[in-house]
C-alpha cells in the first residue's frame, strides 16, 4: 500500500470514529469533560482552523458517513416542520410529480390542488397568475415556476389530460391534509375543511375510479400513515369513517389502495389493522414484530379488531414500487391472518432497463427518533421488522409475486381494472 492511499485511509477512519463518538454523546448526554468529546471538538476545531476543503455542513457529512438513507440529524427549526408535519400540517399546492415527464402523481388531500379540481395522471404544461401570463413548464421548470408565485395569491395551475388541457385555480398556502379518499358507484368521498370543520363529504362524481354497476363495491385509498391529530384530523379516524359508510351501504368488496404510500407511524398501523386482519372482534393481534442490534425484541400488536363487523367477502389492495414500511407490514398482516383466502394483492409495474419490475418498496426497516432538551433530534435505524405469523422480512426485497401465489402482477388492464374483475 502505498503512503498516501494508506494516509488517506486512516484520515477516512479517523472521522468515522470521530462521527460515532459524537452521535454517541448525542444519545448517552455526555458532558464536555467526557475524553472522547474533547477528542472530538479537537478535531473539528482543527478542521474548521485549518482544513483546506472545509464544508459548511460539517453535520451533513456526518450524517454521509454515518447514517443510512432513513437516519437524519435535525436543526431544532427542522423538526418543528416535521412535528408539524405529523400532525397533517403543510404548506404549498399540495402535489407530487415525476420531474421528468411532469406527470402528476399524487394530489394530497384537502390541499389547495385537491380543492382546485386537479387529479393524478395529468401532465403540468403553464403556471401564470393569470391566464394571459402563463408560462410554459416546457421552457421551465416546475418548481422556478412555483417559486415565483406569492404565498396565498391564486394562480392557475394548467393541466393536460389526454387531449384536453385544463386550467385550474389553485393557491399556495398551509392546509390541513387529509389520508383517505373513497369512492363507490355514487361518487367521491373525502374529508374538507371547506366549511370550517373537517368533515366526511361527497365530493364529486366517481369520474377518476368509475364504478358503475359494482354496487357491493367499494374504493378506499390511504395515503399514508400519518395525521396523529385527534378525531376527523387524523388519519385513523378518516379509515374509520370510510369503513363505517362501507358497512352502512352493505359493500362487501374492498379495494385497498396502498399505491405511493411510503408508511408512517407504528402506533397508526396498530390501528387501521384493527379492521383488516382476520381475528376475533374485540382481541388485540400480534401485526408486526422488531428485532434490535442487542437481540432483544418489540411486538406490536392492533387496537380491539372490529374485522367481523364490515362482513368482507373480498379485500384487494393495490401497491406499487412506492408502497413501503408500514404499507408493507400492513400487507403482510393482513396476508398472515387471511384464513379465509379472500385477500389478493395486485402489484403496478415500474419499468426498469426495458423491462417491468412487479415489487413494493422494500423498507422492512425501523426508525426511531431521539430528542434534546435543545430542541433538535435524530433519527435512526434501529430494528429489522418482520411479518406476525410468516416471520418474513421484505426489507430490500418487497412484496413480489414469488413471495405468495395470493401476490399477483397487474395485467395490460391495470391494477384498479384487475381488482374489480376480481370483485363479485
Amino acid at each position: 500500500m502505498n503512503k498516501k492511499v494508506k494516509i488517506t485511509l486512516i484520515s477516512v477512519c479517523s472521522v468515522i470514529v470521530a462521527c460515532g463518538v459524537f452521535f454517541a454523546g448525542f444519545l448517552t448526554g455526555r458532558n464536555a469533560l467526557d475524553k472522547d468529546v474533547q477528542t472530538l471538538n479537537y478535531i473539528i476545531t482543527m478542521y474548521k482552523k485549518y482544513y483546506y476543503e472545509e464544508s459548511d455542513d460539517i453535520i451533513g457529512l456526518i450524517e454521509g458517513v454515518l447514517l443510512d438513507k432513513y437516519s437524519n440529524y435535525y436543526t431544532k427549526e427542522e423538526y418543528e416542520v416535521i412535528k408539524k408535519t405529523s400532525l397533517g400540517r403543510r404548506e404549498g399546492v399540495g402535489f407530487s410529480y415525476d420531474v421528468n415527464t411532469n406527470v402528476i402523481t399524487q394530489v394530497l388531500g384537502n390541499s389547495p390542488a385537491k380543492k382546485g379540481g386537479v387529479t393524478e395522471g395529468g401532465k403540468i404544461v403553464g403556471i401564470g397568475l393569470t391566464a394571459d401570463t402563463i408560462s410554459s413548464t416546457s421552457d421551465n421548470t416546475v418548481d422556478n415556476l412555483l417559486s415565483d408565485i406569492p404565498v396565498n395569491t391564486d394562480f392557475i395551475f394548467q393541466v393536460q389530460y389526454g387531449e384536453e388541457v385544463v386550467n385550474h385555480t389553485v393557491s399556495k398556502k398551509e392546509y390541513t391534509q387529509t389520508y383517505v379518499s373513497y369512492y363507490d358507484e355514487t361518487g367521491e368521498y373525502g374529508f374538507t375543511d371547506q366549511s370550517g370543520k373537517m368533515s366526511f363529504e361527497r365530493l364529486a362524481d366517481n369520474t377518476v375510479y368509475p364504478m358503475e354497476g359494482k354496487q357491493k363495491t367499494a374504493f378506499l385509498r390511504y395515503s399514508g400513515f400519518n395525521g396523529l391529530s385527534n378525531g376527523t384530523e387524523g388519519s385513523v379516524t378518516q379509515f374509520q369513517m370510510a369503513l363505517d359508510r362501507f358497512r352502512e351501504t352493505n359493500k362487501t368488496c374492498l379495494i385497498l389502495d396502498l399505491r405511493n404510500n411510503g408508511g408512517g407511524y407504528m402506533n397508526i398501523l396498530e390501528a387501521v389493522s384493527s379492521h383488516l386482519i382476520n381475528a376475533s372482534d374485540g382481541s388485540k393481534n400480534l401485526i408486526s414484530y422488531a428485532e434490535y442490534k442487542d437481540g432483544a425484541k418489540s411486538e406490536f400488536y392492533s387496537t380491539a379488531t372490529d374485522y367481523n363487523r364490515y362482513n368482507y367477502e373480498k379485500i384487494v389492495i393495490l401497491a406499487n414500487n412506492g408502497s413501503a414500511s408500514a404499507s408493507e407490514a400492513l400487507m403482510g398482516a393482513v396476508l398472515d391472518y387471511d384464513k379465509d383466502n379472500i385477500v389478493n394483492v395486485i402489484l403496478e409495474g415500474t419499468v426498469g432497463n426495458g423491462n417491468k419490475v412487479y415489487k413494493s418498496y422494500g423498507k422492512g426497516i425501523m426508525q426511531t427518533t431521539y430528542t434534546r432538551v435543545q430542541g433538535d433530534a435524530i433519527k435512526l435505524t434501529t430494528a429489522k421488522i418482520f411479518w406476525p405469523k410468516s416471520k418474513i422480512s421484505i426489507h430490500g426485497v418487497g412484496l413480489t409475486p414469488s413471495l405468495d401465489k395470493r401476490i399477483l402482477p397487474e395485467s395490460e388492464k391495470g391494477a384498479f381494472y384487475d381488482a374489480l374483475s376480481l370483485c363479485k
